[in-house]
């Protein structure tokens, strides 16, 4: 008699099992993480309102020229030489603030309503 030679490994019907539950975790967890990353980029980019309010605040405190309230955010750009890891943030596709358009006052305005 002969012996057959049990074969190591997978079935189809095993990975299939696999794939398809795979598919589901998949299906139930990109929704939530894109809204993560929405999440994360809101808070990021209100992160660098208040940086920007504070680089601000300190330029005044500092130099004999004030910043004013409605220069906007070009002007202060020059002024303090405000990076541009900051102004990609504010500018980025699908940021809430136009940055050369906004003043001092409109940063100090969105930062105190919740």
């Amino acid at each position: 008699m002969e012996r057959r030679k049990r074969m190591k490994g997978f079935t189809l019907v095993e990975m299939l099992v696999v794939i398809a539950i795979s598919g589901v975790i998949l299906a139930i967890s990109a929704p939530k993480y894109n809204g993560l990353v929405e999440k994360a980029e809101s808070i990021q980019e209100l992160s660098v309102k208040r940086e920007v309010v504070m680089l601000v605040d300190t330029y005044n405190a500092l130099n004999a020229t004030d910043i004013a309230e409605d220069d906007t955010m070009t002007e202060i750009a020059a002024l303090t030489g405000i990076s541009t890891d900051l102004k990609d943030i504010l500018t980025r596709e699908n940021a809430d603030t136009d940055f050369a358009a906004l003043t001092v006052a409109g940063l100090r305005t969105a930062l105190s309503t919740p």
